[in-house]
């Protein structure tokens, strides 16, 4: 096992908070903040817990507990005697060496809040398949076939030769410093098709050529900057 999942629940007076995330091996486990009223519950669940550690007045309920489940409360001379502000913290161990230990910092308060923080997951890219492959270098592949096309348009407009030379090397070169592998390259695909039929634009009306290259140029550089966002 690598990862399990995990959830908290937050109990109040008439409410109900409730957060699942993935606890990981070889991983930071997730940070979880808990203000819990007098009268408040967490309720963490969890396939496979080890050695539970507490501090601060909180109690184990064990008779409200189950396999998976466990339910933590104030115990009774903590709700009595204890103030709004006073910290507590559980500290629970996986049965495994290889997670780390999961925190849960609790402080007293009138009303329940729930905070928690956890790393992504991360997804194994298969490179050894076609489907993988293009996730995995997609961005950088549509970024050369935008030079390469920029190149074809210089052979087919020698009166723009230099400018779309110089194009096809600031797209090769800019595009390959702004790309990670993985990154998404749908937005880039149709922002450099707009870029290449704004060029057939520029064949086709050689008056306005001049800005059409332009325009194709703009599309061009928003293809490289924001092609990733989605």
């Amino acid at each position: 096992m690598t990862s399990q999942n995990i959830s908290f629940e937050v109990r109040g007076a008439g409410e109900l908070l409730s957060h699942t995330c993935l606890w990981q091996s070889e991983a930071d486990a997730p940070e979880c903040t808990i203000e819990l009223p007098r009268d408040g519950e967490i309720i963490l669940s969890c396939t496979s817990v080890g050695k539970i550690t507490m501090e601060g007045g909180l109690h184990l309920d064990m008779t409200r507990s189950q396999a998976g489940v466990r339910l933590f409360t104030w115990s009774p001379t903590a709700r009595t005697e204890g103030e709004d502000g006073d910290e507590a913290s559980i500290t629970i161990e996986h049965p495994s060496d290889d997670f780390p230990e999961l925190t849960i910092n609790i402080v007293r308060a009138e009303e329940a809040a729930l905070s928690v923080e956890a790393e992504e997951p991360v997804v194994e890219i298969d490179r050894d398949s076609l489907r993988g492959f293009f996730t995995a270098y997609g961005a950088y592949i549509v970024a050369g076939l935008a030079a390469v096309g920029a190149l074809i348009f210089a052979l087919l407009m020698p009166a723009h030769r230099d400018e779309l030379i110089g194009g096809a090397a600031g797209i090769a070169i800019w595009g390959y410093l702004a790309t990670d592998e993985g990154d998404k390259f749908r937005a880039r695909l149709l922002l450099f098709l707009g870029a290449g039929l704004t060029m057939c634009f520029a064949m086709a009306m050689p008056g306005s050529a001049d800005e059409l290259i332009g325009g194709a140029g703009l599309l061009s550089m928003l293809a490289i900057l924001c092609g990733d966002n989605f």
